[in-house]
């Protein structure tokens, strides 16, 4: 089976209760489960599942997660998202490995 390539940013679409935005993801390999701004969740509107130990660059501490419809490539997956502070970062969502495994996707960086 040929999986379809991701490059290193991906544009998607994210559903929360309240509205949905289009976004400009970053496709991080390292991240365990995407990731998104908390500010945007907030705009998007979500319900908290649960909570999770997280490891950044920034250290250890636990975060709020959120389930999300993230439409990748005009396919619609249900995503448990961790929510974070990242105002001062370039990308306001990380594609994380939770959604690229049931995707079925690879990361070419030079996409």
């Amino acid at each position: 089976m040929e999986r379809e390539l991701l490059g290193l940013t991906e544009t998607v679409m994210v559903k929360g209760i309240k509205s949905h935005f289009e976004v400009l993801a970053r496709v991080d390999t390292g991240a365990t489960r995407c990731s998104i701004d908390l500010d945007l969740a907030e705009r998007l509107g979500y319900t908290v599942k649960s909570s999770r130990i997280v490891k950044s660059a920034n250290g250890t501490g636990k975060r709020e997660t959120a389930l999300f419809n993230i439409i990748l490539r005009g396919v619609n997956y249900s995503i448990e998202c961790t929510l974070a502070d990242r105002t001062n970062m370039t990308y306001k969502m990380l594609i994380g490995q939770n959604l690229m495994k049931v995707a079925k996707v690879m990361v070419d960086p030079l996409q």
